[in-house]
């Protein structure tokens, strides 16, 4: 994002410059199962994440941390889709808890 400071009377003015691109995906039949795999998994790990972690909070008043590694060794078949993407609904579950 590019940026330019004007300098004024010692105070320093910012003018940010926003951008924005627009892209159309056209992926094959494979990408488009890996991409609804994906997205399945990544909804049923943050459902499993939020449930458990009320489920702790009401029985015991403390939080619980969990990640995904323990799902994957619960479900073989979250290990079809990246990672990445599981991790990703995890920190995303984190910053709700503050």
């Amino acid at each position: 994002m590019p940026c330019r400071v004007f300098p004024n009377n010692g105070i320093d003015y910012i003018h940010m410059e926003h951008r924005s691109y627009k892209f159309r995906l056209y992926p094959t039949e494979e990408q488009k199962t890996l991409m609804l795999k994906t997205f399945g998994c990544v909804r049923f790990v943050w459902n499993r994440m939020i449930a458990e972690a009320k489920e702790a909070y009401e029985t015991t008043g403390k939080l619980r941390l969990t990640s995904p590694a323990i799902y994957k060794r619960k479900f073989e078949w979250l290990k079809e889709v990246d990672s990445l993407a599981l991790c990703g609904a995890w920190s995303s579950e984190q910053e709700e808890r503050g």
